[in-house]
């Protein structure tokens, strides 16, 4: 049975729009590309890892994703890359990597608030139960939407209840992501969303939504080798979906290796934009 090694956090493609590894059961369904290009549906199984281990990025100017040091990743020519290979070689900017970034029109964003809460409670400057208040990085920017705002002196908050999240989220998912990131992220004076790269899960949202809305963009990171932040950069167009590595960099942090099983060959999950390689 093919498999792949990913962190907790690496995104799969579903029906159900991206779902965390970490957060599905242990057995589901994801799609992937079969031999032929075309997107396919299959059951996988997940099994988690017993110790902790570190986790690792790689990004292209179409997608950003935090995986194991392990994961392998299919490149456009058909070799798969472990990606700790290609940190520990700088290899990453000679290889051109496919992305799948689209969500296919049957597929929802009913993930979406199960992803975006915990990542809006972890910025919080204020956490009160089920309402968060996120600092704005830019208080010149106006309010859009539903998303609600308060000046404290010099400072704005976008402020966000829980419940009224999901609800506005249910009512118009992909305007609220875009509305929430040019809140909370936006540099009006670059041009850009500034995003440090533990909100990775926030930027393949951000960027599904604007790719559904037909609108550019292009991603850009500090150095090839490493990186901080992720910038979601104004564009007139999106990235072609073929593109040359432009950053891969071990993580900080510690995170549970998930393993992703799936039957028969030819096909290939996607996570977080990325076409994974079997072991």
């Amino acid at each position: 049975m093919p498999s792949v090694r990913v962190a907790g956090s690496t995104l799969l493609l579903s029906k159900r729009g991206w779902l965390a590894v970490e957060r599905m059961p242990s057995s589901d369904a994801a799609l992937g590309a079969d031999r032929h290009g075309s997107m396919e549906e299959r059951a996988v199984s997940l099994a988690p890892s017993q110790e902790l281990g570190r986790t690792a990025f790689l990004g292209t100017s179409a997608a950003f994703a935090e995986f194991s040091p392990a994961t392998r990743v299919l490149a456009y020519d058909g070799t798969g890359h472990e990606l700790a290979q290609l940190i520990e070689t700088a290899a990453v900017g000679n290889v051109r990597f496919e992305t799948l970034i689209d969500l296919p029109d049957d597929c929802t964003f009913h993930s979406a608030h199960e992803l975006i809460w915990p990542i809006l409670r972890s910025a919080a400057a204020i956490e009160d139960g089920e309402r968060v208040a996120v600092r704005c990085r830019d208080s010149s920017i106006a309010a859009t939407g539903s998303i609600k705002t308060r000046q404290f002196a010099k400072q704005r908050y976008c402020l966000f209840d829980r419940l009224e999240l999901r609800g506005t989220i249910e009512r118009a998912t992909v305007k609220t992501i875009l509305a929430i990131g040019r809140l909370w992220l936006r540099n009006d004076d670059e041009m850009r969303l500034e995003l440090e790269r533990a909100f990775h899960i926030f930027a393949a949202l951000y960027v599904a939504g604007l790719r559904r809305e037909k609108l550019g963009y292009r991603l850009g990171y500090d150095t090839l080798q490493h990186t901080a932040y992720v910038f979601i950069i104004d564009s007139v167009e999106a990235p072609a979906p073929v593109a040359k590595g432009a950053c891969a960099c071990y993580g900080t942090s510690a995170g549970r290796e998930f393993r992703v099983a799936w039957h028969g060959a030819g096909w290939n999950p996607i996570g977080s934009g990325f076409l994974l390689a079997p072991d």
